[in-house]
């Protein structure tokens, strides 16, 4: 953040290290039990020497409630510095503090902060404090500051910014731009490493690490929108000029506010913060390898790292993997799909299941000698009321891999109808005669595709899912589509993946008769 100084002023860039926290219970400071670690564990804090502290108060480095619990720590510390020098303006960021003002206010600032700041838990180091002042008042700000170890410099850099001289800020631009490819080589080999910075969803900086080193014009189709088979990656070249005007204008009260005065205080919009929070849980969290790996998928590159041969004794490939049966992924990635969609169903059916068995045969015949006639044959999903009230409606979930050595003849329309005609010979005359219900086939293909049957199997649902919720139905189709699409995913990059061993069997073991052998007391 830019510090805007008076005229001959100085801004005071202070950091400081944490060396404990330590609150006293009094009307200034936080009772002890408020400032517990999210984990509610032992933190180890490691020291020099090989020594190691645990301590069960405070917080670490990851824990989200980090930034609030230094936020409630500071402000008693703040409050007692603007009271005792109100011309100082003072910008905080967890831990780091920075003041402007004139050079003599800073000075009084800064006792003020060696002085109050170890009865809040908070010591100073004035060797990682500098003063940035102009060339001209460098001696006058050596003669205050002589004996405090502060150095003083032209420039620094301040949590992400530079502020100092035009020459510093300019140089550290110039290394900025090089280091994020933004002068000359965007669009060139490493073209995703500055838009790394400005994503906030997925990280693309490891996407410039080999194997992954992009060609020239490789950028140009993944920045397509996604319905054309790009990845929506916007040009950083083109969305700097509107990001930063974005930037000034919703970091402007914050700015005014900072300048104006030092005692006023942000009164924050609680339910806005609501908003903006970010459930943790929408299940769309891949992590880099499992990303790098979903693109190479998705523009047949070649994967890193895969074994030469299966556990299976076959040769490993791509096509080999997404159709082995060894280690049961197969069943995770149909089971998956079945889940989701059947919790989705309770929403708005009755009498919804997985699995049900269907009624057993008294002598019924049917026409197709694929029908299932097995007693105890089941369909994936049950729920009454779903195409028509009081009627049940039954379910089947097939997904197939269209690059199989079987279907690379055909396409992929037909493999769909095929495998759809498949589920309906196997379950429709059985499901519509005897239980008098309604059979639709759910079929996917491993790229994330639907069949016509399931395309409008889910439009229903998100036009229900609207209805229920009160939402628009573009919102709840996108969602659906989505959270179908990252299933079908992880469960692709799990055969690939997954560990096929055959030494990873439960072992048997008679627990009762271990216990009682082992005289294991309750």
């Amino acid at each position: 953040m830019l510090l805007v100084p008076y005229s001959c002023v100085l801004a005071l860039w202070v950091v400081v290290r944490l060396q404990y926290m330590q609150f006293r219970n009094s009307s200034q400071t936080l009772p002890r039990k408020i400032l517990q670690n999210t984990y509610h564990t032992s933190i180890r804090v490691v020291i020099p020497g090989n020594g190691e502290i645990s301590s069960s108060e405070g917080t670490s480095q990851g824990d989200p409630l980090a930034m609030g619990m230094y936020a409630l720590g500071v402000i008693p510390l703040i409050r007692t510095l603007t009271a005792t020098c109100p011309q100082v303006h003072q910008v905080w960021y967890a831990d780091d503090a920075s003041g402007a003002g004139s050079c003599a206010d800073l000075r009084v600032w800064w006792d003020a902060l060696c002085s109050a700041g170890p009865n809040f838990g908070y010591h100073p180091n004035p060797s990682k404090t500098f003063l940035v002042t102009k060339p001209e008042h460098a001696e006058k700000a050596k003669q205050l500051f002589a004996g405090t170890n502060v150095s003083i410099c032209a420039g620094k850099r301040c949590l992400g910014a530079a502020i100092g001289s035009k020459s510093f800020t300019e140089e550290y631009v110039r290394k900025k731009s090089v280091d994020f490819h933004l002068k000359d080589n965007v669009g060139h080999t490493k073209p995703i490493s500055p838009f790394g910075a400005r994503n906030s969803r997925i990280s693309f900086t490891s996407l410039n690490r080999p194997p992954f080193m992009l060609q020239s014009g490789t950028f140009s189709y993944l920045a397509l929108p996604v319905r054309f088979g790009g990845l929506g990656i916007a040009n950083p070249t083109e969305m700097s000029a509107p990001a930063f005007l974005a930037s000034v204008k919703l970091t402007a009260p914050l700015t005014s506010m900072i300048v104006s005065t030092g005692t006023t205080e942000i009164q924050l919009d609680y339910n806005l913060l609501q908003s903006l929070k970010r459930d943790i849980n929408h299940g769309f969290h891949i992590n880099k390898g499992e990303f790098r790996d979903a693109l190479c998928l998705r523009y047949d590159w070649s994967l890193p790292n895969v074994p030469q041969h299966c556990s299976c004794g076959k040769h490993f490939s791509v096509d080999h993997a997404m159709t082995c049966h060894l280690g049961g992924f197969l069943t995770v990635r149909h089971n998956d799909i079945r889940d989701f969609t059947a919790s989705l169903l309770t929403e708005v059916c009755h009498n919804v299941a997985t699995e049900p068995t269907l009624q057993p045969l008294n002598g019924e015949t049917f026409s197709y000698r694929t029908a299932n006639t097995d007693a105890e044959a089941r369909a994936d999903i049950r729920a009454r009321g779903f195409w028509s009230k009081g009627q049940d409606a039954y379910f089947d979930v097939r997904v197939f891999h269209p690059n199989a050595s079987s279907y690379v003849s055909k396409p992929l329309s037909a493999l769909f109808r095929t495998h759809e005609q498949a589920k309906k010979r196997e379950y429709g005359q059985r499901i519509r005669d005897v239980e008098h219900g309604v059979f639709t086939p759910l079929v996917f293909s491993t790229s994330g595709a639907m069949g016509r049957e399931a395309t409008t199997f889910y439009k229903r649902l998100a036009d229900l899912l609207s209805d229920k919720q009160d939402k628009a139905y573009s919102l709840i189709m996108g969602w659906l589509r989505c959270r179908l699409s990252f299933a079908i995913l992880r469960s692709a990059i799990m055969c690939l993946r997954g560990s096929r061993s055959s030494y990873h069997h439960p072992v048997y073991c008679d627990l009762a008769l271990a216990v009682h052998e082992g005289r294991v007391s309750l």
